[in-house]
């Protein structure tokens, strides 16, 4: 009996021992996920290209033609340095190129050997930290000696396509294999879902529109709000055209997230983006079922790999009754979503998943 008591007391211990441990580990695991967070990337994270081309050079043709080297220039979010340019001759002598104004220069003319180019690229999206993608011909590189690597902060997940298919891989770097030589368009990028381009996009608008203070929007939603609901939809469209005017931002700035609905409205001015956004706000403001829509050429559009910044524009998408209604206050308003066609991708900035591809008829 006590033998039989003594074998029951140490099972339960083991069995207490074990939830004990499990405990342990379920909170080791939980405080493993909140660090995780926590190593979340920064505003301005940066992935880094490293490009090296190799082109044997064995007549003056050649040397000609790449004497004179274009050095990438810096933008907004992408900086170039490392910049470098040499020929070996066959004896193993090397000859440095000379940093002119955008470009390199060799001093001669009747060089002959190996021309090494190499650089690093530093791109950064603020807007969207975490968020990276390159596209390039792959015209660039000629041999197995061609180079071209991308550094990620910390190992992460990304997918890549060279022609047909697509691929994945979790590293903290991506190295062109060999396979992808001879492909005419090779794309790498850290989204690989469309539902995770929808769901930075709608953080990117959601944030400016609920920033926002409510003081000014509030009083102009109050004065619509004894008006009929269509009516109201009449009166906020009207008053955008009326108070805020359409100004392009031009390609020389790049700007993925809208400003602030309160700077626009004081303002008077804003592009497509600025006056989605605004619209959005007041109208929701008076419990309209309105999002916004990213627009952009059914060309670019692949179904397989998807290209956050292949949108061109954006418009207002109102759901009355279960009927979709499209506006662009940017257009006259004769003129307003003439320009959806078929041949147009729509991705609406909704809470929903599912179908993101709008034909014509539907909006």
């Amino acid at each position: 009996m006590a033998r039989l008591f003594y074998r029951i007391r140490r099972c339960c211990g083991l069995v207490l021992a074990a939830t004990l441990l499990a405990v342990a580990g379920n909170a080791s695991a939980a405080a493993l996920l909140r660090n995780e967070k926590k190593v979340a990337f920064g505003p301005r994270w940066q992935a880094r290209v490293l490009y090296q081309r190799q082109v044997l050079l064995t007549n003056t043709d050649d040397m000609a033609r790449y004497r004179e080297l274009a050095v990438p220039g810096n933008t907004l979010y992408r900086t170039v340095d490392m910049v470098q340019a040499e020929i070996i001759l066959p004896g193993g002598k090397k000859v440095k190129a000379v940093r002119g104004e955008n470009k390199l220069l060799f001093p001669q003319e009747d060089l002959a050997g190996r021309l090494r180019f190499s650089y690093r690229l530093t791109m950064a999206e603020p807007e969207m930290p975490g968020v990276f993608f390159d596209s390039f011909s792959s015209e660039r590189l000629l041999s197995a000696k061609d180079y071209y690597e991308i550094r990620f902060p910390r190992s992460m997940a990304f997918c890549w396509s060279a022609g047909a298919g697509t691929h994945y891989g979790f590293s903290d770097r991506f190295i062109l294999p060999a396979t992808a030589y001879g492909n005419p368009r090779i794309q790498v990028s850290t989204v690989c879902d469309w539902q995770q381009v929808k769901k930075a996009y709608r953080q990117l608008y959601e944030k400016k529109m609920e920033s926002s203070p409510s003081g000014a929007l509030a009083a102009l939603a109050a004065s619509w709000a004894r008006l009929p609901g269509e009516k109201q939809l009449d009166a906020v469209l009207r008053y955008i055209r009326q108070q805020v005017k359409y100004q392009y931002a031009g390609k020389t700035v790049r700007r993925l997230a809208p400003r602030s609905p309160e700077k626009v409205l004081a303002s008077g001015r804003g592009d497509c983006k600025d006056i989605t956004a605004l619209t959005v706000a007041l109208l929701r403001r008076l419990h309209f079922a309105a999002d916004p829509v990213l627009v952009a050429d059914a060309a670019s559009y692949n179904p397989d790999f998807p290209d956050p910044f292949i949108f061109i524009h954006a418009v207002i998408r109102v759901i009355i009754k279960g009927e979709i209604h499209c506006y662009d206050l940017t257009r006259p308003e004769k003129e307003e979503c003439r320009f959806i066609q078929k041949e147009k991708f729509f991705f609406p900035l909704d809470n929903k998943k599912g179908k993101l591809f709008l034909g014509s008829d539907a909006a």
